[in-house]
């Protein structure tokens, strides 16, 4: 939401076009940060074509750049190697929770918002 803010985009469809994203891809925990997938669909808004066949050459530019930035900051882009708990486990959840979590999942975030202004502006 902070990425639509910032590109004066205003649409309740933001938040829940991105819910899928969260917790590595619909709670799997198994994917990329659900704060990269953020910063994806920001740049398909910002940078993206408006009909199939036309360049995406943009958006892969900032959207690497940021992944590969994120991997440099955080040693990984995939959630259950950032979090270190496997996602096989039966108690992620209560894992999570106890671990504080949510806490560490906004530096994730932060960085990932506060680099792809850096790039937007490019």
């Amino acid at each position: 939401m902070a990425l639509g803010e910032s590109l004066r985009v205003e649409s309740e469809l933001i938040p829940r076009m991105a819910t899928g994203f969260h917790g590595g891809v619909g709670g799997s925990h198994r994917w990329t940060c659900g704060a990269l997938s953020g910063g994806a669909i920001a740049a398909g808004i910002a940078l993206g074509r408006e009909k199939p066949g036309q360049s995406t050459e943009e958006v892969d530019v900032l959207v690497q750049q940021l992944l590969d930035d994120f991997e440099k900051r955080f040693g990984s882009v995939n959630c259950y190697e950032l979090v270190g708990i496997p996602y096989e486990e039966e108690e992620w959840s209560e894992k999570w929770q106890a671990m504080n979590m949510r806490d560490r999942c906004v530096h994730f975030v932060r960085f990932a918002v506060e680099r792809w202004l850096e790039l937007a502006e490019r």
